[in-house]
C-alpha cells in the first residue's frame, strides 16, 4: 500500500504542469491522454491554486508584457503563466476542484477496503454475480456480461397414475 500511494505522489508530481510543463506533458502522452493525467492529478491542482494565490497581491508592476524585463523567466507574471498553462484568477475554482478529487479519492479507498481479502476478515465472499461482473469487466470491457440467469427446464406434463 505505502508503495502504491509512492507512485500515486511521483505520478501526481510529474503530471503537475511545473516540470514537465502541460505542453511538454501534451507532445510526449498526446492531447487527451495528457489532459486526462493532468485534471485527475492534485498536484496540479495545488500548483495552480498556489501560484493565483501568490501573485494576486502583486502590483501590476509584474504583469507587464515579457520582453520589457530583463529575466522574463523569473520576473514576468504573464511569462509564467503562459509556459505553465495556468489561470491566475482561479483560486477557488481549484480548491473545489481539489475537494472533489479528494471527495472522489477517499469514495475509492472506501470501496477498495470494504473489498479488499474479505475472506481474512471473516466476511462471506462476494456473490458469484458481483465475481462474475469484475472479471468480465476488468477482462473485456467491449463485450456484455454473459447472463448469469438459470435457465428454467420445462416442465413435463404430469401423467395420471395407472389405474389400480
Amino acid at each position: 500500500a505505502q508503495l502504491s500511494l509512492i507512485a500515486v505522489l511521483v505520478a501526481s508530481a510529474v503530471a503537475s504542469g511545473v516540470a514537465p510543463t502541460l505542453r511538454q506533458l501534451q507532445a510526449s502522452l498526446g492531447r487527451p491522454l495528457a489532459r486526462l493525467v493532468s485534471w485527475t492529478s492534485f498536484s496540479r491542482w495545488l500548483c495552480e491554486a498556489l501560484f493565483a494565490v501568490d501573485t494576486a497581491p502583486l502590483s501590476t508592476a509584474y504583469r507587464m508584457p515579457p520582453a520589457v524585463y530583463r529575466k522574463p523567466r523569473s520576473e514576468s507574471i504573464i511569462a509564467a503563466l503562459v509556459t505553465f498553462q495556468y489561470d491566475a484568477s482561479s483560486a477557488t475554482l481549484d480548491a473545489a476542484i481539489l475537494l472533489l478529487l479528494g471527495v472522489a479519492f477517499r469514495g475509492i479507498a472506501y470501496l477498495a477496503l470494504l473489498l479488499a481479502n474479505r475472506d481474512e476478515r471473516g466476511l462471506p465472499p462476494l456473490s458469484p454475480f458481483t465475481q462474475l461482473w469484475t472479471w468480465t469487466w476488468t477482462t473485456n470491457r467491449h463485450q456484455p456480461p454473459p447472463s448469469t440467469r438459470r435457465r428454467r427446464r420445462r416442465r413435463q406434463p404430469r401423467t395420471p397414475p395407472p389405474p389400480s
